[in-house]
């Protein structure tokens, strides 16, 4: 609740901030063409705005009382001259006009300053008949008139207490013509410093958003799944660009030589497309609260009203603006009502969605009326609008992020505790599978003894019968060969248990590698000679002592003739003994089959069978050279495989000397 507190009490200061200004005293307002600041102190009071009732001559272009035509009327500054009624006919958007205002100023001589923000769409400043400032060139048709946006500041000296204004306005190339925004006028100092204020607000918009923007992206390039984070970085993205061009229009001054043409389309643009940017954002956080069709519609019209700014002249696409208005206010009350929906249902963060929200869309409100002079408002207030909304997202999607970490880590300790339990359970199944296992494998051996010596002694003439002895024989080996081949395998398992369980018992054997090879070698070397391979060894006549646990080391070795046996069908194998660097290295090279490189680490992963990968067949459990890597890396050494498909394979380790 503090938090919900906290950005209330954060949009209450942005709101002030923007209909609060220096004054003490009520502002004066033109009454019939004259502004009385005879009681205005620009020192005390701070600056005053040129609004009210200015003098409106229409079609005429004058910069002087002399020989003064009669006025078409009064007309309201700031506000624009669409529909102004004029001799009973309505004033359209595309026209020239002059405005006058006549100031009486008291007997104090102030340094005057002006700020500007932008007139539609060409404008020319004068003073007692003197030119002060323009912006574009006033034209009295389309080819004559030159448009243009660059708000700024002046500064004036009077030699008088009487100010003659006329502000010369063109307008061939908007949807709306006039003198829409606020003039001031106060102490050159004074305007000046609310000039710099105001450009470094602007700024600090542009700066904060844009850093939110590039965060966002940046996390959605780590997680990609969650595409909520990517649209509203893009959203960000698109409003600190409108932001450079709204009020002061900070990116005017940055590209001084921008064309208006240019700015234009950038500001309807940024509008089209943050729409749908936003909607979208939304549909992703808060799944199945919107509807697709709906969104497809937001979707298709920012694309197509884009595709009119890209495409038409400014005169054009800039009447598409009021119908993209009643589309946005569409669109904000059906995301309103969904996300009342969320409240309803609880949604995780959605109070605070929904205050963020909530002042976004007064301020889209605010512009909307002010852009179509339903109101007067000090500046344009979306840009504060959308500050306080991606703050309030930050931390909505903050809160996100942390309680899927908190989740994560839960659920990582759960998965910890499982594995404990299952390491656990596989350790002590494979010791309660060994003991009548080993009876068994005890039993058959006993058996096969006793019919082999039973067979010996019979005395069989029936070819029959011969036929069956051999047979069961065969059977009996098989059998016993089987039996030998699982119980390996549940060594593996045990040793494998033991050492992920960390039961497993570790000794300090000092032994002679070289001895251990051969020991190896003699154990399959007849196995070998039966496939037609040739068994090799290169040993150095310096190896020295090592100190390991001399069964676990043997059982790496053991494994990894056993591999080169299964998938060596001719050729050779070398077994070579190197001293290298402060470490022994064990080579086992075959001419087998080989592996492709992707399959360098895989084999050494748990529970991958190598008979898989090499020949589609399963082999065992996947549990030797996972083992052998555990093996090799508990006596601080390295196990990896170097090999080429049809020329064979290299598996290499290291151990450290003693």
């Amino acid at each position: 609740m503090n938090r919900i507190y906290f950005f209330i009490f954060l949009s209450l200061i942005v709101f002030s901030s923007s209909v609060s200004g220096n004054n003490y005293k009520k502002q004066p307002q033109a009454i019939k063409g004259i502004l009385d600041l005879r009681e205005w102190d620009f020192k005390k009071d701070g600056n005053v705005k040129l609004s009210g009732e200015w003098e409106f001559y229409w079609k005429k272009l004058l910069t002087s009382e002399d020989n003064l035509p009669q006025k078409s009327g009064f007309i309201t500054v700031p506000g624009i001259w669409n529909g102004y009624v004029l001799e009973g006919n309505k004033l359209p958007a595309d026209g020239y006009a002059t405005y006058r205002l006549k100031i009486l100023l008291n007997e104090k001589k102030d340094h005057l300053g002006f700020k500007f923000l932008n007139m539609a769409t060409a404008f020319a400043f004068f003073i007692n008949g003197n030119e002060i400032t323009s912006e574009g060139i006033v034209g009295k048709n389309k080819e004559t008139s030159i448009p243009k946006f660059f708000p700024h500041i002046v500064h004036y000296m009077p030699e008088s207490n009487y100010l003659d204004v006329f502000l010369l306005i063109s307008n061939f190339h908007n949807y709306k013509g006039g003198a829409w925004r606020i003039i001031e006028m106060g102490r050159n100092n004074y305007i000046q410093e609310l000039w710099i204020k105001s450009v470094c607000f602007d700024m600090l918009l542009f700066g904060s958003i844009f850093i939110m923007g590039i965060y966002h992206i940046g996390l959605f390039s780590l997680r990609r799944s969650d595409k909520s984070i990517f649209y509203f970085g893009i959203f960000c993205l698109i409003i600190c660009l409108r932001t450079l061009n709204q009020n002061e229009m900070c990116i005017a001054h940055i590209f001084p030589n921008i064309s208006w043409a240019l700015l234009h389309k950038i500001d309807h643009l940024t509008f089209y497309l943050s729409v749908p940017c936003f909607f979208m954002f939304i549909n992703c956080v808060f799944v199945d609260q919107f509807s697709k069709t709906i969104l497809r519609i937001s979707q298709l019209s920012g694309v197509v009203f884009s595709f009119i700014v890209l495409l038409t002249s400014p005169s054009f696409f800039s009447l598409t603006l009021q119908p993209y208005h009643i589309i946005t206010l569409l669109l904000a009350l059906h995301i309103m009502h969904g996300l009342i929906c969320a409240f309803i249902e609880k949604k995780e963060g959605i109070n605070i969605f929904i205050i963020g929200f909530v002042i976004l869309i007064f301020t889209v409100i605010n512009d909307i009326l002010e852009a179509n002079q339903l109101i007067t408002s000090k500046q344009l207030l979306v840009p504060f609008g959308i500050f306080i909304f991606i703050l309030a997202q930050s931390y909505f999607l903050s809160k996100q992020f942390s309680n899927a970490f908190s989740r994560i880590e839960k659920l990582s300790q759960e998965l910890k505790n499982l594995t404990k339990v299952k390491d656990e359970f596989l350790s002590n199944i494979s010791h309660e599978v060994r003991t009548p296992f080993t009876s068994i494998a005890g039993f058959l051996l006993i058996i096969k003894k006793k019919l082999a010596s039973i067979f010996d002694h019979l005395n069989i003439e029936d070819k029959k019968q011969k036929k069956d002895i051999e047979q069961i024989k065969t059977n009996i080996d098989i059998v016993v060969s089987e039996t030998s081949n699982l119980n390996n395998i549940i060594e593996k398992l045990i040793t494998f248990a033991d050492i992920i369980s960390g039961k497993a018992s570790w000794t300090k054997d000092e032994f002679n590698m070289s001895e251990l090879i051969n020991e190896l070698i003699n154990k399959y070397i007849n196995l070998f000679e039966e496939k037609g391979i040739l068994i090799e060894k290169m040993i150095d006549d310096d190896i020295p002592m090592v100190t390991a646990d001399k069964r676990k080391i043997a059982q790496v070795i053991d494994n990894l003739l056993s591999n080169a046996l299964k998938f060596t069908n001719h050729g050779n194998v070398v077994c070579s003994i190197k001293k290298e660097n402060g470490f022994i290295k064990i080579t086992v090279k075959d001419t087998g089959i080989g592996l492709i490189s992707e399959y360098h680490e895989k084999v050494f992963d748990k529970f991958t069978q190598i008979g898989d990968i090499l020949t589609d067949k399963p082999k065992g459990l996947g549990l030797g050279l996972p083992l052998c890597k555990m093996i090799v890396e508990h006596h601080g050494g390295k196990i990896w495989v170097e090999s080429e498909v049809g020329k064979g394979s290299s598996f290499i380790f290291t151990m450290l000397l003693s």
